[in-house]
């Protein structure tokens, strides 16, 4: 699947930004997530958490400006490792057509071929 959700033209890297607000642990994503955007994302992501056990965390997807397969694969795979976590977690912000695409890549990645082990993209 190749695709590119976004606003414009923008050209704004992507960002991430974590940090507390009230009891939630927000890890807040903007610019563009894409393909060029993964090898600086994705080191940030691997070891995001919030430092309290079972904390309910936000991904805060409103200035989010372009999104891609690659890009939408980070945050599912930041979503999912949260979870295996112990989090609550919640996507907020995002636009519709940004939703739908991802969970048409959630839905694509996460088939499983019989017999095979789930995969986990980005965190095997």
């Amino acid at each position: 699947m190749r695709m590119m959700i976004g606003r414009g033209m923008s050209t704004e890297r992507g960002w991430v930004e974590t940090g507390w607000q009230g009891d939630q642990w927000v890890l807040a994503a903007g610019g563009r997530w894409d393909l060029a955007a993964v090898p600086v994302l994705e080191p940030r992501l691997r070891d995001a958490a919030p430092d309290r056990r079972e904390a309910s965390v936000c991904l805060d997807l409103s200035a989010m400006t372009a999104l891609d397969t690659a890009g939408a694969l980070l945050i599912d795979g930041v979503a999912d490792r949260l979870r295996d976590q112990g989090h609550a977690v919640a996507l907020v912000g995002a636009r519709d057509d940004v939703c739908r695409f991802l969970k048409e890549v959630r839905r694509v990645a996460h088939r499983r071929v019989e017999g095979a082990a789930p995969h986990r993209p980005g965190y095997d």
